[in-house]
């Protein structure tokens, strides 16, 4: 509860300063909503951050010059898109009450085992090391198993129910 407070007041602290800052005359960019989701905000560094996700994946896969500007050029208008959708389907886990957080917690005992830790707190520390916060990863975990429920729940099975015993088996 201290540490909370103390967090609290720091980052209060934090953004006094930067008000203080901007009324000296300073330029500053203040992080813009792009998009609203209901009560849900999408930011621009949201945006921005998984652009450059996506760029750095591009870059692994190999792509250079023409071939990756061609791929960020495709993905750019649907980006949005996919944030806006990822949102909606976390607002709807919460509505359906779906719980992930015994997947989040058994994905990073997985990442843990992998690499030979033995608490979380050696995780965190080696993910600090190469640059990854730990919540953040906590968090993507946590609204992609959500998404990923919601999708198993409203869509998956309800496409299978309707399907007649013959269609199953044909498919199968």
């Amino acid at each position: 509860m201290k540490f909370r407070n103390a967090l609290m007041i720091l980052s209060l602290a934090l953004c006094m300063t930067g008000v203080a800052r901007a009324q000296e005359g300073e330029m500053q960019e203040v992080d813009a909503v792009i998009a609203r989701v209901n009560t849900d905000v999408v930011l621009k560094s949201t945006y921005q951050r998984e652009l450059q996700n996506m760029i750095e994946e591009f870059k692994q896969r190999g792509l250079k010059d023409q071939e990756l500007e061609k791929k960020i050029n495709e993905i750019k208008p649907t980006l949005l898109d996919n944030l806006i959708d990822q949102a909606l389907l976390v607002q709807r886990a919460k509505e359906l009450s779906i719980d992930v957080e015994p997947q989040v917690n058994e994905q990073l005992k997985r990442v843990m085992d992998e690499n030979g830790l033995k608490s979380l707190e050696e995780l965190e520390q080696k993910m600090r090391e190469v640059g990854v916060d730990l919540n953040e990863v906590k968090r993507n975990l946590r609204m992609s198993f959500q998404a990923d429920a919601v999708r198993m729940r409203e869509v998956f099975r309800m496409a299978f129910s309707q399907l007649t015993e013959k269609q199953k088996r044909d498919y199968y």
